[in-house]
């Protein structure tokens, strides 16, 4: 698929917005196209929850306004002036409604409304019933926020256009990997010289994206030396950039595209809460991703499923791996296995970010490989609950423990504690494994000692499992995936 029809597909609507995995909540008088959800309670497990009474009813003290239409991944209402919108877009964590009435006097309303139809904020209300509701605070979306440093920067002011291109080409001299990139700098026409050129590497459309991947790129290049210290997030930031706060989201999935690496394997202190392989596509702010290609994985940020605009992906099945070396593993020695299925790895399987892109990805079947210990039986189980549906263990068998290499686990005694609760109260398919590791006296299995039989018949595990694949549906956006983006149903609803 070339970089270029890849490109063109920030047309399309959101597939996951803010609404995703809520639930409506009926208030009054609310303006067209805008819908109430409710907030998201946390449990002490760290899993989400609707707000309910104790009768199970539907009762939220609170309430979000968010757009009920899809949007783009940034489109900003017309009629609002520039100096408007960059008060909104340097919205820290949020602003008060006071602060918005003051700002905006009796236009308050009808200029938020606008905003939340264009996906750009949300609104959060105290409510007391559905016909007694008042405005307290505003948010930028995830996807506006995620962008907001980069579009204020543009409504500021770009810099002389001639002159920043020909000083970007000068940063470049002299760095044979950035070669490519001053060509087509250098090919761009005087009368458009802040466009990013066609073919770039580093899959944005916005220019202050695209400078800022490249001047991070010149400093690394230059400094970053073989066998030394690796230099860090905010240090390449702070040099390169003129501060931190420059270094957004758009700007880091740009940099790890220019330079063909994730992010956190160039740079110190570059955590990724999830590593992606396998057909999937996404665009961060204006920037896009492959996860196909991403060599040997790509990182999703922080802000995980929430971060991203426009989604596709056509993989069989997903598969979730506990250990960060066996993620690696199958990722540089499957291909049959990531040219199928989407492999995911977490900070912890049953995270809130992993948990979050599994529902998202709730029409693949979702297997999981993680290590034949008692507390590896924990977390499969504890994921399956949290997500409510079936999951299948792969390479997790009694037989393979057996056979596989111990290791005495710092706690034996909470270890064997654990696997005897797993006998009944875990993942049936999982429960002679825990009765073979409490007969054990609760010794441990890690994925690490079992590659050479497990990964050379991993991809024909999962092929007994994977979900249908129709090859001949319609393509959606021009050379993209092969399944239109995946919208959850009405009753976890996405807008």
């Amino acid at each position: 698929m070339p970089d270029s029809d890849f490109l063109e597909g920030y047309g399309m609507p959101l597939a996951v917005g803010e609404a995703y995995g809520r639930v409506r909540v009926p208030l009054a008088g609310l303006p067209d196209g805008v819908a109430a959800y409710t907030v998201p309670v946390t449990d002490a497990e760290g899993a989400s929850r609707v707000p309910v009474d104790r009768k199970k009813r539907l009762h939220p003290k609170e309430a979000d306004l968010i757009t009920e239409r899809p949007v783009r991944p940034y489109g900003p209402p017309t009629g609002i002036p520039e100096g408007e919108l960059r008060w909104f877009l340097e919205t820290g964590s949020h602003r008060q409604w006071a602060s918005v009435e003051k700002r905006f006097g009796d236009r308050a309303w009808d200029v938020c409304a606008d905003l939340i139809r264009a996906g750009g904020v949300v609104v959060r209300c105290g409510v007391a019933d559905v016909r007694d509701w008042k405005p307290r605070r505003l948010y930028l979306t995830r996807t506006w926020a995620a962008q907001a440093a980069d579009v204020v920067r543009e409504l500021r002011g770009l810099p002389v256009p001639l002159e920043a291109r020909l000083n970007l080409i000068t940063l470049i001299a002299g760095i044979t990997e950035l070669e490519d990139e001053a060509t087509l700098l250098t090919a761009m026409p005087d009368s458009d010289p802040l466009r990013v050129p066609r073919g770039a590497r580093t899959k944005t459309t916005r220019w202050t994206t695209h400078e800022a991947a490249i001047r991070a790129a010149c400093f690394w290049y230059r400094h970053q030396r073989p066998g030394g210290r690796r230099l860090t997030e905010r240090e390449v930031a702070g040099h390169a950039l003129g501060g931190t706060k420059e270094w957004t989201d758009a700007s880091k999935a740009a940099f790890a595209a220019l330079l063909g690496s994730p992010i956190d394997q160039i740079l110190d202190k570059a955590d990724h809460d999830i590593r992606v392989r396998g057909p999937l596509w996404w665009t961060v702010g204006e920037t896009a991703a492959d996860a196909r290609r991403g060599y040997p994985w790509v990182g999703l940020p922080s802000g995980g499923i929430h971060a991203m605009g426009n989604v596709q992906h056509d993989a069989r099945g997903v598969l979730v791996i506990e250990n960060a070396d066996t993620f690696q593993q199958v990722c540089m020695h499957c291909p049959d296995v990531t040219d199928r299925w989407l492999c995911v790895w977490g900070k912890g399987s049953a995270t809130s970010g992993v948990v979050a892109f599994l529902e998202f990805m709730s029409d693949a079947p979702i297997a999981v490989w993680g290590d034949l210990d008692a507390y590896g039986i924990q977390i499969v189980t504890n994921l399956a609950k949290r997500l409510e549906r079936d999951i299948t263990p792969v390479a997790m068998t009694a037989d393979l423990y057996i056979g596989g290499t111990k290791y005495k686990p710092d706690d034996l005694e909470d270890s064997k504690r654990v696997a005897e609760k797993m006998i009944t109260d875990g993942l049936p398919a999982l429960q002679g494994l825990a009765q073979a590791i409490a007969d054990t006296g609760g010794q441990g299995c890690e994925q690490e000692t079992l590659y050479d039989k497990v990964l050379p018949t991993l991809a024909a595990q999962l092929t007994a499992i994977e979900g249908p694949y129709i090859p001949n549906q319609p393509r959606h956006a021009k050379g993209m995936a092969r399944r239109p983006p995946y919208i959850p149903p009405a009753s976890r609803t996405c807008c």
